[in-house]
């Protein structure tokens, strides 16, 4: 196997241990995908079996002949971190981007399909190969604290939500200048909710789901968990503080500006 993508199934145990232990992926919650089409040649697809061709719900012409791994349904992210090629699937679409099939090494006579996720992660990578956005991968967790505070009718407001978190501490505005997306529920695994992130994703890259945790989408998995981790810290602080008794003061507006003005104005 390619040194590269030996790295990429590392990355991909690496971060799938960290959902666990966070508790962000319970039984087999949570998935990821990788766009790795630019490194994968065609000698070496020639070498992969495939498996019969599955109709796609609705086509990602962006798509045609691109190549992902994407952990497979049913997978648990404690054992993905200790076996992440046992919990990964490589799948390629056709030249339309109308169906997919399964790519596997001769010895293994029963491949994974992929997590019933797959239309949101597909149709995000569509979205982004559209836009020419550097972003190629996705990462999706059950982050409690993102679930708890959506439970709150205060917190189903988009504005509400990116006024908590840039004001509970530096970091948020530091690395997530731009905030983040609401998208209020709908049905996990469908095109509905792949739809309704693509038009948050056009002005974020970390997008909370209601009820149903958080989607982040980076350059690699490692720089989209941190996304998802300072979300969920931001969050954690504010119930600390609540939990105390008190309701925290925050950052000021003037604070925030003075902080994105000294980390985000091109020099």
């Amino acid at each position: 196997m390619k040194e590269w993508l030996e790295e990429q199934y590392k990355s991909i145990g690496k971060v799938a241990g960290y959902l666990w232990d966070k508790g962000w992926a319970e039984r087999n919650a949570g998935n990821i995908s990788v766009n790795i089409t630019e490194f994968f040649s065609s000698e070496e697809l020639y070498r992969l079996n495939k498996s019969s061709y599955y109709q796609l719900e609705k086509p990602m012409p962006a798509l045609g002949g691109g190549i992902f791994l994407i952990t497979a349904a049913g997978s648990r992210m404690r054992l993905v971190k200790e076996q992440p090629q046992q919990g990964v699937t490589l799948i390629e679409l056709d030249e339309s981007g109308r169906k997919y099939c399964i790519l596997y090494p001769e010895k293994d006579n029963s491949p994974s399909f992929p997590t019933s996720e797959m239309p949101a992660h597909l149709a995000i990578h569509d979205f982004l190969r559209k836009e020419k956005r550097p972003g190629r991968t996705v990462l999706h967790a059950h982050v409690t604290e993102t679930i708890a505070l959506t439970h709150n009718p205060d917190f189903k407001d988009e504005e509400n939500i990116n006024s908590l978190l840039w004001s509970i501490q530096p970091e948020t505005t530091l690395f997530i200048p731009d905030g983040v997306g609401f998208v209020p529920f709908r049905m996990p695994g469908s095109y509905d909710i792949a739809e309704a992130t693509i038009e948050k994703m056009k002005t974020h890259k970390a997008i909370i789901w209601e009820k149903h945790g958080c989607v982040v989408v980076e350059r690699n998995l490692e720089e989209a968990f941190d996304i998802m981790d300072i979300i969920a810290k931001s969050i954690d602080i504010y119930f600390k503080c609540r939990m105390a008794g008190y309701e925290p003061e925050g950052l000021s507006k003037k604070q925030i500006r003075e902080i994105t003005n000294r980390f985000h104005t091109p020099k």
